[in-house]
């Protein structure tokens, strides 16, 4: 045996009650409840709506961040890169300097800019007390 309930009732059985998305105590005082008052099937289609639309805006900030996030690894891995080229030119210039270094190089450079080799080298040998001064620095004391 199915009972049934009115709208409006003004019984107060119905006072704590709810039936089909109807709550009786208000319909019993003749309040309303705003929106979710009509019927049960638009209460039920505006509460998935509004799960629906939760549900895609955290869709949408979850696609956004992870599309931050894949172009900040982008970025990431092209420095990466650029500082291992970095470090490969590094590595290579100092190979080309200790190569650039070496007596022979120099020697071949000298011979190149004009300048002859010096077979006698003549010493001066000065007291170990003797200390040059320019005359600036007598006029300054």
């Amino acid at each position: 045996m199915k009972k049934r309930y009115r709208k409006n009732s003004k019984s107060p059985l119905f006072a704590a009650y709810s039936f089909a998305g109807y709550n009786v105590a208000y319909a019993a005082k003749g309040l309303s409840r705003g929106i979710f008052d009509k019927r049960t099937y638009q209460s039920f289609w505006l509460s998935a709506f509004l799960i629906l639309l939760v549900f895609l805006s955290s869709l949408g900030w979850y696609v956004f961040a992870v599309s931050a996030r894949v172009g900040e690894d982008y970025k990431l891995q092209r420095l990466e890169k650029k500082i291992q080229s970095l470090n490969e030119e590094h590595n290579n210039l100092v190979v080309r300097l200790s190569q650039e270094k070496t007596l022979d190089k120099i020697e071949e450079r000298a011979l190149t800019l004009g300048l002859v080799p010096s077979f006698k080298a003549s010493y001066v040998a000065l007291p170990s007390s003797a200390v040059a001064f320019s005359q600036d620095a007598d006029t300054a004391r």
